[in-house]
């Protein structure tokens, strides 16, 4: 799909404030010139950088992932640092991700 595609879908204008419509469409560029045949979102539990923040649920941050990545098959949304609580580094979700590999 395209970015001109992607902006026409009058379904994920909703999730515009906050840049997830850029996220996806960055991802999608990413999947294509990486030929990559997946992408794994991973939404943190507690963002490490963002602790001063007041920031959307961790629940919240999933759902908008599903909706925002939803119909584009080679995206998967995972809850495994929500899961896991907690401030989320990227180091323990490489490691866990080669463990399971």
């Amino acid at each position: 799909m395209s970015q001109q595609e992607y902006y026409k879908r009058a379904d994920v204008w909703p999730l515009a404030p906050d840049g997830e419509i850029l996220v996806v469409i960055m991802a999608e560029e990413a999947l294509v010139k990486l030929r990559l045949d997946r992408m794994l979102f991973v939404p943190a539990a507690r963002p490490a950088h963002k602790r001063s923040r007041t920031i959307a649920s961790a629940s919240h941050r999933v759902q908008m992932l599903r909706l925002a990545t939803r119909g584009v098959p080679c995206f998967e949304v995972s809850t495994l640092e929500v899961e896991r609580g907690g401030v989320s580094f990227t180091v323990d979700t490489l490691e866990h991700l080669t463990q399971q590999a």
